[in-house]
């Protein structure tokens, strides 16, 4: 955990699951772990033979929140959505980030 979130950060909630990812490159769907932290949004994935990817993403670069429907969108056409979760509060954990953003 410590090569994921530095050490002035501090979690604020985070959730385990299935995201649906929307780039400009496309819609794909990843298995992993999104924290939210005091300072940015961190989605962690693990793939199989040991590959792993990190992606932060700053809070200001959020422009809408749907707790409802667990969807955060981004500037540049990038969106996430809480599809299938295994561990944690969706819900929870987007009111959390909503906060966070203003």
């Amino acid at each position: 955990m410590g090569s994921i979130i530095f050490s002035d950060e501090i979690i604020k909630g985070k959730v385990r699951g299935t995201f649906e990812i929307n780039e400009s490159t496309g819609i794909e769907y990843r298995f992993g772990e999104l924290f939210a932290t005091n300072r940015r949004l961190v989605l962690y994935t693990r793939y199989p033979f040991g590959c792993e990817e990190t992606k932060g993403y700053k809070y200001k670069d959020i422009i809408k929140v749907d707790i409802r429907h667990s969807l955060l969108m981004f500037h540049h056409d990038i969106s996430i959505q809480a599809k299938l979760i295994n561990d944690g509060n969706d819900k929870q954990l987007f009111e959390q980030i909503s906060q966070l953003v203003m």
